[in-house]
């Protein structure tokens, strides 16, 4: 059996107890740099074992479900995600952020909605710095975006989409079997430390949209915040004190079915088409 912690910033930390070395390596990946290996504990949070994934719940009781050869990895990374408790000064928005002159630009879409594909190609085509994708960690009280930057996970759907394009994605060619399309994309560069929210946009890929970018009003913006979020909060009047205030930095939206026009949105470089802003 092989023994891995998970320890990620602002994270509970995680024990993994895993029979197989090839779903413990696939885990290193899929988690690095978060992985570490450390001495058996008593009572691990997740044992995989025979096809069967044991894990406590909130009783500190153990529950069993088979493990779904064809989807393993989604299964266990929603199990890892039901284990998963947050420093509660700290907000997750689902979404990824990058680095971009200093500025922390959030980019927040639902699943699917091309996000991961659209900051690869930032990162890839304008030295931009992957902050996070999929979990953005936002302390509260500093408005501070932490690093947390596990490899980008792009489909097959997503190389497509980015092959268009005259650049060089550098990719892990190690597939996730059990996802099937999708592969794992490691930035080379990453901020050393945290940086202030700037700007927000909700982004969303359709192929078939034509191009556009509206600036968002503040009501807009935080009834789309509540919805962004990994996990639900309380609506305190602290937690939607902070929603306004994250809020107040410009936030807009972009549909777009070209890359390059959502790059020169995002990035304020100049474009030549007439931009839909209201």
């Amino acid at each position: 059996m092989q023994y891995l912690i998970l320890k990620r910033p602002h994270h509970n930390q995680l024990s993994l107890q895993i029979e197989s070395l090839d779903l413990m390596l696939l885990l290193e990946q899929v988690y690095y740099p978060y992985v570490f290996y450390e001495k058996a504990t008593a009572h691990p949070d997740i044992v995989i074992a025979n096809n069967v994934i044991h894990f406590l719940n909130s009783s500190q009781q153990y529950c069993t479900s088979h493990l779904n050869l064809d989807n393993q990895l989604l299964q266990i990374e929603k199990i890892i995600e039901m284990q998963t408790s947050i420093n509660d000064q700290i907000v997750a928005f689902h979404g990824a952020a990058i680095n971009y002159n200093n500025e922390c630009i959030l980019l927040l879409s639902p699943t699917h909605g091309g996000k991961s594909t659209l900051a690869s190609f930032l990162i890839a085509t304008n030295h931009c710095q992957l902050v996070a994708d999929d979990c953005i960690l936002v302390e509260k009280k500093s408005l501070l975006v932490f690093p947390y930057t596990v490899p980008v996970k792009l489909r097959n759907e997503s190389l497509s989409v980015l092959s268009q394009y005259d650049f060089f994605l550098h990719y892990s060619g190690n597939r996730i079997k059990d996802l099937k399309t999708c592969h794992l994309f490691f930035p080379e560069t990453v901020p050393p430390t945290e940086l202030k929210i700037g700007r927000i946009f909700w982004t969303y890929y359709n192929n078939k949209a034509s191009n556009s970018f509206v600036k968002m009003t503040t009501c807009e913006s935080i009834l789309s915040l509540l919805s962004s979020t990994l996990f639900e909060y309380p609506l305190t009047k602290d937690y939607l004190g902070f929603l306004k205030m994250i809020s107040g930095a410009n936030c807009f939206f972009v549909e777009y079915s070209d890359l390059n026009f959502a790059k020169e949105s995002i990035m304020g470089q100049p474009f030549n088409k007439r931009r839909n802003i209201r």
